[in-house]
This record gives structure tokens, sequence and C-alpha cells, in this order.
């Protein structure tokens, strides 16, 4: 059972209509705060709905929880959740890692979009790999060596001048020793998780699994493979290249929200206790507004 109070505190950024019969849960990446989210939350096709956007604790200089692991975000997503009265779960990056924790092992039942995910070390950036190893000797320097980079890499991106510069502040609040922390319980726990399809094949809900064509996210020839026999599973691509992805492509992302929420049973709006205690009841529905170029797998 997941708890309807929380275990930790939760920097959030929360938008639309509080008495919205949908709310949706959005996690950031790592190192990244709710801030990250304001494009997404700004897309006019999701004005009826209660956004929440949640800075991941112990990222973007919040104070993080005693136990880093995966399992241990997963369940701590789902409360909040639960309080929050979010039916889906939209994550990007490390956030994503966090919402398939919430559904495979916390007990959350609604659809996940997941973006700009990695689900293996192998799939995952090496550079992380390689601040790690140089961290056990070094310290925290190569992670005030990956702040000082984060600025360049806005600057590859489609994104306004104006706006990476706020971007790039959200950022600059994540402190070194703390990034080596994070990022190495993260990496340790990608290395122990059975392969991608196998965790989703149990689930009941739909889950869309998005990335760039180059940049965020990728998924190797083996993940492919095992997402064969998840028939609930959608893989999307994203043309071109993005590392961004919610803050460059806030529109598609909006428009698989629609979708996703539309697999929602048409029940009364639901309470901390209905999510608590019962299933989410799916329904087939229509399509979203616009089309993309996507991967099914059945």
């Amino acid at each position: 059972m997941i708890s309807s109070t929380l275990d930790t505190d939760w920097e959030l950024r929360e938008t639309g209509p509080t008495e919205a019969r949908h709310g949706v849960l959005l996690l950031p990446g790592g190192a990244c705060s709710a801030a990250f989210y304001n494009e997404l939350a700004a897309e006019p096709v999701l004005a009826d709905l209660r956004l929440v956007a949640a800075t991941l604790p112990g990222h973007a200089g919040t104070p993080a929880p005693s136990d880093l692991s995966t399992r241990n975000y997963g369940r701590l997503a789902a409360q909040l959740a639960t309080v929050k009265r979010c039916d889906m779960v939209l994550g990007f990056s490390m956030g994503s890692t966090i919402a398939l924790e919430m559904a495979t092992t916390a007990g959350f039942t609604g659809p996940l979009i997941l973006t700009g995910a990695s689900f293996s070390r192998k799939a995952e950036s090496t550079m992380l790999e390689v601040l790690d190893a140089l961290a056990r000797v070094t310290g925290a320097l190569p992670y005030a060596f990956m702040r000082s980079m984060f600025g360049p890499m806005l600057k590859q991106s489609t994104i306004p001048a104006e706006r990476q510069a706020e971007l790039l502040a959200e950022f600059k609040r994540n402190q070194p020793k703390e990034l080596r922390r994070l990022i190495r319980a993260y990496l340790r726990d990608l290395g122990r998780e059975p392969l991608i399809g196998d965790r989703l094949r149990a689930l009941d809900a739909p889950v869309w699994i998005v990335h760039a064509d180059k940049g965020d996210g990728r998924l190797t020839t083996q993940e492919r493979r095992s997402l064969a026999g998840c028939p609930n599973v959608t893989v999307v691509t994203i043309p071109g290249r993005s590392f961004f992805l919610p803050n460059e492509h806030p529109a598609q992302l909006a428009d698989l929200i629609v979708e996703a929420l539309a697999t929602v049973s048409a029940a009364p709006a639901t309470t901390a206790t209905d999510i608590t205690e019962a299933s989410s009841r799916l329904h087939p529905s229509g399509s979203s507004r616009s089309q993309r170029d996507r991967e099914s797998r059945s």
C-alpha cells in the first residue's frame, strides 16, 4: 500500500486548476529542477490539467534523502503522486528511471511517459562513467567540471538565450560533492536492473518511451528486442538532435500526455485514498491530435 503522507520534502511547481479531474506528475532529469518543465506546463492543450513538477530530492541544491537508491526514489515519488492525486507520470532522463521504479516496485498503476531515458549502464552516456571513475581518485572535482559544461550544452540547443540563462542558474544550484553521491548511486542501480522489456511486461498500464533520433535517450539492440513482448509499450522517436526534450519539444510531449490520459477510465475524480486502494481501469480511446514518428512494440 502506498502511504498517503510524505516521507521527504519536495520542491514543487504546480499549475492548472486545483479542481481538475486529472493530475500529472512531472519528474525532471538528474541535477535539474522543476523549473525545467515550464515550457511543457505552458502548452495550451494542458490548461485544464493539474501539473505537478517536482525536483528530485537532493538535486538542484535541495536536501537529499538518506537512501539514494532508485527504488527509494520511486517509493517517495509514488507517495507524492498519491498525495497530489496524479493519474499519470512523465519523467525525463533520471526522472524516467524513477517513474519506472514507481510502477515496477512502488505500486503506481497509471500510464507512464518515459522521455530521454537510459535503462542500462550500456545505454547511459559514457561521460557519467568517466566522471564517476575520475571522482574515485580526485573527489568531486570532475563534477565541478560537469557543472561548467552545462552552459555550452545549452548553447547547442534551440532554447532561447534568456531561457538558457534561467536553466543554467537552476543547474548551478547543484553542489559537486552532492552530484558525485547522486550519480554514483544512479549508475550503481542501473547496473542491477533487468532488461527494460522484462520490467515492463508485467505492467497493465500503457507506457510510452520517447527519445530523440540523436541525443536524448537511446535503446540498445538488446533492449529493443526485449520490448518485442510488451504490447502496452510504444516507442516514439522525435526526429533530429535534442538533449532537452521537455524544453525543445513541449508540444509533442503535451500531445502524448493527452493521449495517455485518454486511456484512464472515465471514473469520478480520484482522491488520495482512491489511488492507494484501487487499480487503474483502462479503456481504448482516440489518438492524439498530431501524427508522430513512432515505432510500436507488439
